[in-house]
């Protein structure tokens, strides 16, 4: 039986209470901050039960239940303690996570962004950047006008252009607090779709290799904005990493701790 969008929804937030944050409430030795992630979600879910769409706040609320969720769960090397939104004496801004392992003496810091760019038809974009030659000459990007090609553009541009104001912002919360001893880890969410993990292995091998890729779509526009604005990487980031979540899923179907492109 099919289910119309506000049924749907329904029964998707009664999972995430059932199985998401009552799991966590669970594991408040561990995760004793608990209720500063958990409230996110349960101040909004009367709204959201009366709304029939899914929204990116919906998307981006529930992505950091998951990846909680997901870390606590891992049993590789067990998480000893979480914390969100840890305070820190030096700034106001926050990172999501702070996790320490039961193998690592190092404190791990992990900054979580959802990256769900609208369905805007940016043909028009696409046309001028193969006019203007911003894309390098080895490269053909096979998409067609009638086909939704407008529409993979917007999420291609739009997903590398928050890659990289993600992690410039991660960084300078870095420096601030000093956190240059730790393990650093920025965390893309993404459903699949809106953002593509070989395009992300592109930006990551980038920013921790220190050259673009061949075969990297963007190498050419985003040297250009980076030279033009004057940003220059800190490099103090240790880990790029992808999970996955499809949208009325409250499971992580893929995590990558170290995103990195195919080596030859």
């Amino acid at each position: 039986m099919k289910l119309n969008g506000e049924r749907k929804l329904d029964i998707f937030l009664k999972q995430v209470e059932e199985n998401v944050c009552d799991y966590l409430e669970k594991q408040k030795d561990r995760f004793p901050s608990y209720q500063r992630l958990v409230n996110k979600f349960r101040s909004r879910y009367t709204f959201w039960s009366e709304i029939s769409t899914m929204t990116n706040e919906i998307i981006e609320i529930v992505n950091e239940l998951c990846i909680a969720k997901f870390f606590l769960e891992e049993s590789t090397n067990p998480c000893k303690r979480l914390e969100y939104e840890p305070k820190h004496e030096s700034t106001d801004q926050s990172i999501d996570f702070s996790l320490e392992l039961q193998n690592n003496t190092r404190k791990i810091y992990c900054d979580v962004k959802t990256i769900h760019p609208d369905f805007i038809n940016d043909w028009d974009k696409f046309e001028r950047a193969v006019k203007h030659k911003f894309i390098p000459d080895n490269i053909t990007v096979h998409i067609d006008k009638d086909s939704g090609g407008g529409e993979y553009w917007h999420h291609w541009t739009a997903a590398r252009t928050k890659m990289l104001d993600h992690i410039i912002a991660f960084e300078k919360k870095i420096l601030i607090m000093g956190l240059n001893e730790e393990i650093n880890v920025m965390l893309f969410c993404g459903n699949g779709f809106q953002l593509r993990l070989d395009l992300l292995e592109d930006f990551a091998d980038r920013y921790k290799v220190g050259r673009y890729r061949h075969d990297d779509i963007f190498s050419k526009m985003e040297r250009h904005h980076m030279e033009s604005n004057e940003i220059t990487f800190l490099n103090n980031v240790d880990y790029i990493a992808y999970a996955e979540r499809h949208d009325y899923e409250i499971t992580i179907r893929k995590f990558v701790g170290s995103v990195q492109g195919p080596r030859n």
